[in-house]
């Protein structure tokens, strides 16, 4: 949980019009009613004003926002103000704005964040700073003020940086656990003095208690030096930039600029770390192959010969990432190959022993189809997923494939897995309701309310789609606008197969990270209406054990638990036990029809 952190207050010396509080305010509503949990420093020429505001428009001050009173104005209680002997200005500013008490005011953030983390009204380890007019900036206001309300209740649990191209992950140190958007890199300019310094933004910080006191520190051993050599006062982020070039201070920086982006941490500082909850972890004994690794794994419970059997589909591939994210491919030519092995699992999940390990074959016969693109790099059948299909009884597959597809492109595949003689069989290729580039992550959907229909959800952002195969490929059955902050700012994908509960489907979801090297994934579980299919709900966002390529094909829920089979960096496949509880759909997903 997070505690935000604004101020309402006077900073120049000439009392405030109420046409300027009307205007004030006018910008402060949008923040006061996303529900976060708020502190506002507000003076006492202004508290009058924003608690009768407060009241004419119902915002529930008493749970959500907390008033701390400034027993004197800002010129009196600003040690900054009360410190800085210096007058002198920057030489490009923005008049009439930029005063020298407006610049004093920029630097008071650090000790309002120090007395909130002292007061501590919503017991919480991180705060945050946040413009009380920040919402002026946002271009899409419901989704990002949807995305603050979700980190805000969020558990910031991460406490290392995520690993890069160059670097193993390390912990953060708590003296500079501090998450601060900026313009800038790190070297494009050095001068902290003459004009603003847009190395960071300046309206959004969020960082956890000893960082904040640790910055106060570097304020009250720094900024006196400061102002003394540069005689000039000079915006907070200017004073920022320069204890971080001088590497007094380390925050961790992100890309960011003055609108919606401001405020939107990375994924990695809310995501939970779900193996924490595990509570039974089961690794299976699998046959080695030769320059090849087994990597994700689909499961499905089906009738076979009187009895319900749980067949396990495990894909190897010939590649394997380093810890770099690079790929190294075991083939002298860098071709892919991926090859699929079937087991049958007991009642406790683990490998059915009598059964043993079977190589899935691929024969023209059998599957209907031959290959067509053999001269390419990607070879076989990936991702398989199986499903039943309650009409014919019969264990189903979807899967994406070069070989077989007449267009070169990565297309879906379906088709009849057979369990007697580990074959796929009775294969077709649906094609895509549109022309792309390639095509992934279809998710076969077995309806309760429709069985006999054959459905896959086709896409997640930002329009859900529902397709039925017909006889020309998928044709979107079922649509709507999805209006909810994450799948507005990635391109969520399906990974597992729903499983139905009394409260909806329940599927997991994931998306990744652009310009992460080791590639970032990310996780939720979706809540899927029973009736009409729509998203419903998401859980909070988590990794599995790292930040890096984890996969989730199937997922079931067995006693209480969600049982995920997982591959990390695509290998390494397990499946691990999480107490349902753990993982409650808290979030809320709006849909719209679509127009």
């Amino acid at each position: 949980m997070i505690t935000f952190v604004t101020a309402y207050i006077n900073y120049y010396k000439t009392p405030i019009e109420n046409s300027t509080h009307q205007l004030r305010l006018s910008r402060f509503t949008p923040l006061l009613e996303s529900n976060i949990p708020l502190c506002i420093f507000v003076t006492q020429d202004c508290v009058e004003i924003l608690h009768q505001y407060l009241q004419r428009q119902s915002v529930n001050s008493k749970s959500y926002t907390k008033l701390i009173v400034l027993k004197e104005s800002f010129f009196e209680s600003s040690s900054i103000y009360l410190q800085s002997a210096c007058k002198n200005l920057p030489k490009h500013r923005f008049p009439p704005k930029d005063t020298f008490d407006f610049m004093c005011y920029g630097h008071t953030k650090i000790e309002f964040l120090r007395q909130t983390c002292q007061i501590n009204p919503f017991h919480t380890e991180f705060f945050a700073w946040i413009d009380y007019d920040i919402a002026n900036m946002f271009h899409d206001k419901d989704a990002t003020l949807g995305f603050l309300q979700m980190i805000a209740n969020a558990p910031i649990t991460n406490r290392h940086y995520p690993s890069t191209e160059h670097e193993t992950s390390k912990p953060i140190h708590p003296d500079h656990h501090v998450y601060i958007p900026g313009c800038w890199g790190e070297n494009d300019n050095h001068n902290y003095i003459d004009s603003i310094h847009w190395r960071f933004c300046g309206g959004f910080m969020l960082a956890n208690t000893q960082s904040i006191s640790y910055l106060w520190s570097l304020y009250e051993t720094h900024l006196i030096e400061f102002l003394k050599t540069y005689d000039t006062m000079v915006w907070d982020i200017n004073f920022l930039a320069w204890l971080e070039h001088r590497q007094y201070w380390k925050p961790i920086w992100y890309k960011a600029d003055h609108n919606d982006t401001i405020v939107r941490i990375p994924p990695y500082v809310y995501s939970e770390t779900l193996s924490l909850f595990v509570s039974n972890i089961t690794t299976y004994n699998y046959p080695k192959m030769e320059n090849f690794f087994p990597s994700s794994a689909s499961i499905a419970i089906v009738p076979h010969k009187n009895r319900n059997i749980k067949v396990l589909n495990t894909r190897y591939v010939n590649y394997e990432y380093l810890p770099s994210g690079h790929c190294n491919i075991h083939d002298p030519n860098h071709n892919v190959y991926t090859r699929n092995v079937m087991c049958l699992l007991d009642s406790r999940y683990e490998i059915d022993e009598t059964n043993g390990f079977l190589v899935v074959e691929e024969h023209a016969d059998n599957m209907g189809l031959t290959k067509v693109n053999d001269d390419q790099m990607f070879h076989g059948v990936e991702d398989i997923r199986l499903f039943p299909r309650p009409k014919t009884n019969t264990l189903q597959f979807v899967a994406t494939t070069v070989n077989y597809s007449e267009c070169g492109k990565n297309r879906i595949m379906t088709g009849t897995y057979c369990v007697d003689t580990a074959c796929l069989e009775d294969c077709t290729m649906i094609d895509p309701p549109q022309n792309t580039p390639r095509e992934k992550n279809w998710i076969p959907f077995v309806s309760k309310k429709e069985p006999e229909r054959e459905l896959y959800i086709y896409k997640w952002s930002d329009v859900f789609q529902i397709g039925v195969k017909d006889n020309n490929g998928l044709k979107i059955v079922h649509e709507c606008q999805v209006k909810a902050p994450l799948f507005q700012y990635y391109d969520i994908r399906g990974s597992s197969t729903p499983v139905w509960t009394q409260s909806g489907y329940i599927c997991v979801v994931h998306f990744s990270v652009e310009h992460t090297l080791p590639k970032q994934y990310y996780h939720m579980l979706v809540l899927l209406d029973l009736d009409t299919y729509y998203p419903k709900a998401h859980t909070k966002i988590f990794h599995f054990f790292e930040y890096g390529i984890e996969f989730c094909l199937s997922m079931l829920i067995v006693d209480h638990q969600y049982k995920f089979w997982i591959s990390r960096q695509d290998r390494d496949p397990v499946c691990i036990d999480v107490p349902v509880s753990i993982l409650p759909c808290d979030y809320k997903i709006e849909t719209y029809s679509v127009s």
